[in-house]
């Protein structure tokens, strides 16, 4: 991953979309994160767009579920980053080895790009949905409820209203490509807003435990308190609802027992993107052996929905899972095209769409065609929405045994 960089001759008519989740329990998150930033940074085109996931909100909320243990990003590290302080520890062991690179190393301090402060004011900075050449991503997804309460908030700090959602054109109607645009950039807004108000929040409270430890007195709350504290003081229901809803959590869009495929979320998909100027919605945070595509086809229920989360069950358990599929733990059998792939949507001059998901193979690079998928689940209600990432984490996934944050 150290040697990934821009090709100079590459061009800027393509745009790469990394639809969070980088952080999720693997051994090398800050060296993931590091990585997207350098690339945003030396990127002269701004071709690269990071959005925010549920679990790098989460770390921010100061709520480390996802942040594994003995990892380069674990508990302590991010303690001491949220406490504002830089941690000069031993560099990070893997199979008994140190990997220099993929830690803190004191003699690189100095460079932003290394400290772990700086990273977590980079992750409050990032936009949490984006829509371009008509296609809307976001981890979780753009509900029709999260969409109608973006657009009537009011306004002051969450940002101006999106004018074009509410007024007409000179057609008459509204110019739904315009409203879209700025709905995005609201949402956006209110993301970065609400995170400086939790970063407040949260140092407001290590500045009290840090006084009273100077005097003496007890702590008034445990630092793993912290994060839940703040969150009953401060709430978005745009950002996060109840769990599955708000952008950053929706998952009845991409998720099949809570609704996905079925006529009344494709029906609300298709509504949501009219109102916005997109035909296609692309979403993460639910987990697919591969890319699946839904509510397309010859039934015609609504918008193409990409699902683009897909990992390999058990791949934690390597030191480097997701562009490594041969010899898994000594076994025989590896994966056909059930590792992590990436979505390529690529728009032509005649305005025509191809549509291919991309994937590493013992051999190289392969894509194929996304198929529709045919077999929705019946009789469940939805509750949630998308997400669109190219897959770039390093990080490992344990998804024998995912454990859910959930809010009490």
């Amino acid at each position: 991953m150290t040697a990934v960089s821009w090709n100079n001759a590459s061009g800027n008519d393509f745009e790469i979309v990394v639809l969070g989740d980088i952080v999720d329990r693997g051994s090398r998150s800050l060296k993931c994160l590091r990585l997207l930033r350098k690339l945003g940074k030396d990127d002269p085109y701004g071709r690269l767009k990071v959005l925010l996931g549920n679990h790098e909100a989460m770390i921010l909320q100061h709520i480390f579920a996802y942040a594994t243990e003995d990892g380069d990003l674990d508990w302590s590290v991010l303690t001491k980053a949220h406490g504002g302080k830089n941690p000069k520890e031993l560099p990070l062991m893997i199979n008994g080895a140190a990997v220099l690179d993929d830690h803190f190393d004191i003699h690189r301090l100095a460079d932003p790009l290394s400290t772990s402060t700086e990273i977590l004011a980079w992750l409050r900075m990032l936009p949490v949905v984006h829509i371009t050449q008509g296609v809307l991503m976001a981890h979780g997804g753009l509900s029709k409820e999260t969409l109608k309460l973006a657009v009537q908030i009011k306004e002051g700090v969450w940002g101006k209203h999106p004018k074009a959602c509410l007024e007409p054109g000179k057609s008459g109607k509204a110019d739904v490509v315009q409203c879209g645009y700025q709905v995005v950039n609201r949402i956006n807004h209110m993301a970065r807003h609400f995170f400086q108000l939790f970063r407040e929040c949260i140092e407001m409270h290590y500045d009290d435990q840090e006084q009273r430890r100077v005097e003496g007195v007890p702590a008034s709350i445990h630092h793993q308190d912290v994060g839940t504290r703040c969150m009953r003081e401060l709430r978005n229901p745009v950002l996060e609802g109840d769990g599955s809803t708000g952008v950053l959590w929706e998952r009845k869009f991409t998720k099949l027992e809570m609704g996905a495929n079925l006529q009344p979320v494709c029906q609300e998909a298709a509504e949501v993107a009219s109102m916005v100027g997109a035909w296609s919605m692309v979403g993460a945070h639910n987990t697919h052996p591969e890319i699946r595509l839904f509510c397309s086809g010859a039934t015609g229920r609504g918008v193409p929905i990409y699902a683009v989360d897909t990992h390999w069950i058990g791949c934690e358990k390597r030191d480097e899972c997701d562009f490594d599929n041969s010899g898994y733990l000594g076994q025989a059998t590896t994966p056909s095209t059930n590792w992590p792939q990436s979505l390529a949507i690529t728009i032509m001059g005649d305005g025509k769409r191809h549509v291919r998901k991309h994937f590493s193979t013992t051999t190289g690079v392969a894509n194929a065609k996304v198929s529709q998928y045919l077999t929705p689940m019946v009789n469940k209600k939805a509750t949630a929405s998308t997400a669109w990432r190219t897959r770039t984490r390093s990080g490992t996934v344990r998804a024998a045994s995912r454990r859910r944050w959930r809010r009490r």
